[in-house]
């Protein structure tokens, strides 16, 4: 059977996770092979360890060698570059149509990759589906639309489309945040989106993570502009989105076979969207 996609999950310091992820892959595969009105295809795991301190790798190898019925590649990356880079490199050896992204410490649910897959195989002028996302946590319902409008993670992509964009950032400026969003932005500005009401995704709450860290935030009304200080993206993030997204409309030439431009796209009025005084107004929720 030809290989119909592949789902990168970065991962950094996750021992105690990333077999869980990886079990909510397997479910999701049982589930798309299930589903008569799909098309089949392999979908190939890569696990990519940004440099844990722990043995996250070692547990993805052992979950690999576990469930031999997948194809399971675990590379592990002398320095630590962040989740950006960790998932293009994953990108990198990726086979196959279609590109899934999942954080190790989050899950998918059952109908992740056959939503997609069907959705793209019967929409070839869209670029990416995107779901909704299951929040594990107590946050205010206003929250949930922004947090799937800044995630990658709900995303079915044409791998064509994120070569395209040249994935995710990677300069020193965006460790600290704001790639998800960044690339959400290129792809949006890029290509046709189809968004669905259904959640396949789970976000999941732990201790000290993305979802830890905002969780006040997010338990108050989304209008209550108080607490966004912390938002606004850094003055290099906000010049390189520009810039990528200034050279978006001139690669006419890169454009991948398939999925049609949105339209003739003015960078401009795009980041205008992106770049007001309340500049999260979409896009509130980093990774």
């Amino acid at each position: 059977m030809s290989t119909i996609g592949t789902v990168v999950i970065p991962c950094y310091g996750m021992a105690s996770m990333v077999e869980r992820a990886l079990d909510s892959v397997a479910a999701a595969i049982a589930f798309h092979r299930h589903v008569p009105f799909a098309r089949q295809g392999d979908i190939r795991i890569v696990v990519v360890d940004d440099a844990s301190p722990d043995d996250s790798a070692d547990r993805a190898i052992l979950w690999g060698r576990r469930h031999r019925e997948f194809e399971v590649l675990a590379i592990r990356s002398t320095r630590n570059r962040g989740a950006g880079a960790a998932r293009n490199i994953g990108a990198g050896v990726a086979e196959g149509e279609y590109l899934w992204f999942l954080d190790a410490d989050d899950e998918l649910l059952p109908p992740h990759f056959a939503a997609g897959i069907v959705t793209l195989d019967n929409a070839p002028s869209v670029g990416a589906f995107c779901s909704q996302i299951e929040v594990a946590a107590d946050i205010h319902p206003e929250w949930k639309p922004a947090i799937g409008n800044s995630s990658v993670f709900n995303l079915c992509i044409r791998r064509a489309c994120h070569e395209y964009i040249g994935g995710f950032p990677e300069t020193e400026c965006f460790r600290l945040g704001f790639e998800d969003i960044a690339y959400r932005l290129f792809l949006s500005a890029a290509f046709k989106l189809m968004k669905s009401d259904i959640a396949t995704v789970r976000y999941i709450w732990r201790p000290g993570n993305a979802l830890d860290r905002q969780l006040q935030k997010l338990r108050r009304p989304f209008g209550d502009r108080s607490l966004f200080g912390e938002d606004r993206a850094p003055e290099e993030v906000s010049a390189y989105i520009a810039s990528v997204l200034r050279s978006l409309p001139q690669r006419t030439d890169e454009l991948p076979h398939g999925p049609p431009r949105r339209r003739p796209v003015d960078a401009r009025d795009e980041w205008a969207s992106f770049a007001g005084a309340r500049f999260f107004d979409q896009y509130v929720v980093r990774a």
